[in-house]
Formats: C-alpha cells, structure tokens, sequence
C-alpha cells in the first residue's frame, strides 16, 4: 500500500512538473489592401482579406500556428499554417491572406451570382498555436 501511495504522488509530481503555462498576448486585424492601412471588420466579398496577428510572450522554440477560417454556417471554409522558431521576447507579427473562390461560368450563368449566399455574412478566425487555441476574432463579408 505505502509503495503504491509513494508511485501515486511521484506519478502527480511529475504530471504537474510538466505542465508549462504561457501567457500568450495575441490580438488581430483584418485588412482588404496590401497597404494594411485601415483594420476592418465588414469587407467586400470580392476582396483579398489580409489578417495580421501579433503575439506577445511566445514561447521559445519551434512553434506551430494554425489558422481556421470558418464560415458564417460554422464550418471551416480554409486553413493555414505556419510553422516558425522562437528565438527571441520580441513580439512576431503574421500575415495570412484568403479570398473566397468565385464560381464557375457554368454555375453563375444559372444562379446569376459569383459567390454562394452562404458566404455573405459573419465569419470567424480561429488561431491555435500548438493545439491550444489563442485567438479568435469576427470579420463582415458583404
């Protein structure tokens, strides 16, 4: 019995000695020109939507960031990643483009639309880094 007790709590002091707490500062804005001038959150359908995220407090080492687009039916619509070495406290700035793909000629000339009404409204920007989620943000397509 006393050596299990001992197995339980060298098993815990181990689990907890692993786990690493960041405090990661994200935040983002979205953008429809190259320039970056002016964030935005309602953006015409046809534009090239560039989002840039800047983190604070990253942790050192090779880092994965991964971005979900998801669709205003809550689906993911698009995914992005970038795998990056941490090697310094500075903050790191990403950019990641997405333009939403138009339909077909044939399509269009029976919906007379080039884009699918499912398409128009509130989508959302998930970014994880590592697997734990650190952002999320909304943007309008019109």
């Amino acid at each position: 019995m006393r050596l299990l007790s001992i197995l339980i709590i060298s098993s815990l002091i181990l689990s907890i000695s692993s786990v690493q707490s960041f405090s990661y500062e994200c935040s983002a804005d979205f953008y429809d020109n190259k320039s970056m001038d002016e964030p935005k959150t309602n953006i015409a359908i046809y534009s090239t939507i560039y989002l840039q995220i800047e983190c604070n407090n990253l942790p050192m080492g090779e880092n994965i960031l991964n971005i979900n687009w998801v669709n205003p039916r809550n689906k993911v619509y698009a995914h992005d990643k970038n795998t990056f070495v941490v090697d310094s406290p500075n903050p790191w700035v990403f950019v990641f483009t997405f333009q939403l793909l138009e339909k077909g000629p044939f399509e269009r000339s029976f919906t007379n639309s080039d884009f699918s009404r499912e398409n128009y409204g509130t989508w959302t920007v998930n970014a994880y880094l590592g697997g734990e989620k650190i952002l999320s943000d909304q943007f309008n397509l019109h």
